[in-house]
Protein backbone atom coordinates (compact mmCIF):
# COMPACT_ATOMS: atom_id res chain seq x y z
CA UNK A 1 0.00 0.00 0.00
CA UNK A 2 1.20 3.90 -1.13
CA UNK A 3 0.91 6.09 1.63
CA UNK A 4 0.58 9.36 -0.64
CA UNK A 5 0.18 12.08 1.38
CA UNK A 6 0.23 11.10 5.25
CA UNK A 7 2.84 9.23 7.60
CA UNK A 8 2.57 6.92 10.48
CA UNK A 9 4.21 8.56 13.49
CA UNK A 10 5.25 4.91 14.30
CA UNK A 11 4.83 1.43 12.37
CA UNK A 12 2.95 -0.12 14.93
CA UNK A 13 0.14 1.25 17.21
CA UNK A 14 0.47 4.39 16.40
CA UNK A 15 -2.24 7.02 17.30
CA UNK A 16 -0.94 9.77 15.65
CA UNK A 17 -0.30 10.38 11.53
CA UNK A 18 1.04 13.02 10.73
CA UNK A 19 0.89 15.02 7.42
CA UNK A 20 1.80 18.37 5.58
CA UNK A 21 3.48 18.82 8.78
CA UNK A 22 -0.02 18.83 11.17
CA UNK A 23 -0.50 16.31 13.33
CA UNK A 24 -3.76 14.13 14.00
CA UNK A 25 -3.97 12.93 17.16
CA UNK A 26 -6.54 9.91 16.32
CA UNK A 27 -6.78 8.43 20.09
CA UNK A 28 -6.99 11.33 22.57
CA UNK A 29 -8.38 14.43 20.60
CA UNK A 30 -10.29 12.42 18.06
CA UNK A 31 -13.92 10.72 18.29
CA UNK A 32 -14.34 7.78 15.27
CA UNK A 33 -17.33 8.25 13.56
CA UNK A 34 -17.53 5.54 11.12
CA UNK A 35 -16.68 3.97 7.89
CA UNK A 36 -17.91 4.06 4.17
CA UNK A 37 -17.16 1.08 1.62
CA UNK A 38 -17.97 1.92 -2.56
CA UNK A 39 -17.41 -1.52 -3.50
CA UNK A 40 -18.03 -0.77 -7.01
CA UNK A 41 -15.59 1.77 -6.61
CA UNK A 42 -13.13 -0.34 -4.71
CA UNK A 43 -12.96 2.59 -2.21
CA UNK A 44 -13.47 2.67 1.20
CA UNK A 45 -13.35 5.62 3.63
CA UNK A 46 -12.96 6.05 7.38
CA UNK A 47 -13.45 9.10 9.51
CA UNK A 48 -12.60 11.12 12.97
CA UNK A 49 -14.11 14.07 14.26
CA UNK A 50 -12.23 16.52 16.72
CA UNK A 51 -13.31 17.48 20.08
CA UNK A 52 -14.17 20.96 20.35
CA UNK A 53 -11.17 22.08 22.17
CA UNK A 54 -8.85 24.55 21.87
CA UNK A 55 -5.68 22.47 20.77
CA UNK A 56 -8.05 19.98 18.41
CA UNK A 57 -6.05 17.19 17.11
CA UNK A 58 -2.66 17.16 19.83
CA UNK A 59 -1.17 20.00 17.24
CA UNK A 60 -2.24 23.35 17.55
CA UNK A 61 -1.89 24.64 13.78
CA UNK A 62 -4.31 21.83 12.71
CA UNK A 63 -7.70 23.80 12.82
CA UNK A 64 -9.38 21.18 10.62
CA UNK A 65 -12.41 19.81 11.86
CA UNK A 66 -12.68 16.16 11.10
CA UNK A 67 -10.79 14.14 8.85
CA UNK A 68 -11.01 10.82 6.18
CA UNK A 69 -8.38 8.52 5.77
CA UNK A 70 -9.47 7.19 2.14
CA UNK A 71 -8.58 3.90 0.23
CA UNK A 72 -8.35 3.49 -3.46
CA UNK A 73 -7.89 0.05 -4.83
CA UNK A 74 -9.42 -1.69 -2.19
CA UNK A 75 -9.29 -5.52 -2.54
CA UNK A 76 -10.40 -6.72 1.09
CA UNK A 77 -11.59 -4.76 4.27
CA UNK A 78 -12.29 -7.09 7.49
CA UNK A 79 -14.04 -6.03 10.39
CA UNK A 80 -14.00 -8.41 13.48
CA UNK A 81 -14.03 -8.18 17.12
CA UNK A 82 -10.82 -9.75 18.57
CA UNK A 83 -12.24 -11.99 21.85
CA UNK A 84 -8.85 -11.56 23.36
CA UNK A 85 -9.00 -8.30 23.86
CA UNK A 86 -12.69 -7.50 24.04
CA UNK A 87 -14.01 -5.69 26.80
CA UNK A 88 -17.14 -4.52 28.04
CA UNK A 89 -17.59 -1.16 26.44
CA UNK A 90 -18.69 -0.20 22.95
CA UNK A 91 -15.62 1.99 23.07
CA UNK A 92 -14.52 3.42 19.57
CA UNK A 93 -11.50 4.83 20.80
CA UNK A 94 -8.74 4.59 18.14
CA UNK A 95 -5.91 2.03 20.35
CA UNK A 96 -3.39 2.04 17.31
CA UNK A 97 -3.12 2.05 13.89
CA UNK A 98 -0.58 -0.49 12.44
CA UNK A 99 0.92 -1.79 9.22
CA UNK A 100 0.45 -5.76 8.71
CA UNK A 101 1.66 -8.29 6.86
CA UNK A 102 -0.95 -8.94 4.13
CA UNK A 103 -1.08 -13.07 4.54
CA UNK A 104 -2.44 -14.78 8.01
CA UNK A 105 1.63 -15.49 9.16
CA UNK A 106 2.17 -15.24 12.65
CA UNK A 107 4.65 -12.51 12.72
CA UNK A 108 2.54 -9.57 11.00
CA UNK A 109 4.03 -6.64 12.55
CA UNK A 110 7.51 -5.47 12.17
CA UNK A 111 9.56 -2.31 13.75
CA UNK A 112 10.56 -1.12 10.08
CA UNK A 113 9.23 -1.44 6.84
CA UNK A 114 11.17 -1.08 3.43
CA UNK A 115 9.64 0.84 0.27
CA UNK A 116 9.02 -2.46 -1.65
CA UNK A 117 7.39 -4.40 1.08
CA UNK A 118 3.30 -4.79 0.75
CA UNK A 119 1.66 -3.91 3.92
CA UNK A 120 -1.90 -3.37 5.21
CA UNK A 121 -3.31 -1.30 7.45
CA UNK A 122 -5.10 -2.32 10.80
CA UNK A 123 -7.04 0.08 13.08
CA UNK A 124 -7.24 -1.37 16.41
CA UNK A 125 -9.98 0.19 19.31
CA UNK A 126 -9.86 -0.36 22.57
CA UNK A 127 -13.83 -2.03 22.64
CA UNK A 128 -11.40 -5.29 20.69
CA UNK A 129 -13.08 -4.40 17.50
CA UNK A 130 -10.39 -4.17 14.23
CA UNK A 131 -10.43 -3.13 11.24
CA UNK A 132 -8.08 -3.88 8.41
CA UNK A 133 -7.58 -2.66 4.93
CA UNK A 134 -5.35 -3.81 1.57
CA UNK A 135 -5.71 -1.12 -0.79
CA UNK A 136 -2.96 -0.25 -3.16
CA UNK A 137 -3.00 3.59 -1.80
CA UNK A 138 -4.19 5.25 1.10
CA UNK A 139 -4.80 9.66 1.44
CA UNK A 140 -5.67 11.90 4.28
CA UNK A 141 -8.48 14.01 3.34
CA UNK A 142 -8.88 16.80 5.82
CA UNK A 143 -12.38 18.23 6.58
CA UNK A 144 -12.38 22.20 6.97
CA UNK A 145 -13.57 23.41 10.49
CA UNK A 146 -16.98 25.46 10.21
CA UNK A 147 -20.66 25.05 10.26
CA UNK A 148 -20.29 23.58 6.29
CA UNK A 149 -17.99 21.19 6.65
CA UNK A 150 -16.96 20.55 3.32
CA UNK A 151 -13.92 18.74 2.16
CA UNK A 152 -10.17 20.01 1.31
CA UNK A 153 -9.39 18.25 -1.76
Amino acid sequence: MNLSNFELRGSTQAIEIVSDELNWDLHNFATFVGFRYDAAGGVFEIEWVADQVENPWGCPANRFRACQLRFHGVTSVRIARDPANMRSDDSFCLHGVSKVSPSSQEYRFKAEWQDHEPFNLLFEFASGWEIEVDASTAELIPVASGADKSRVE
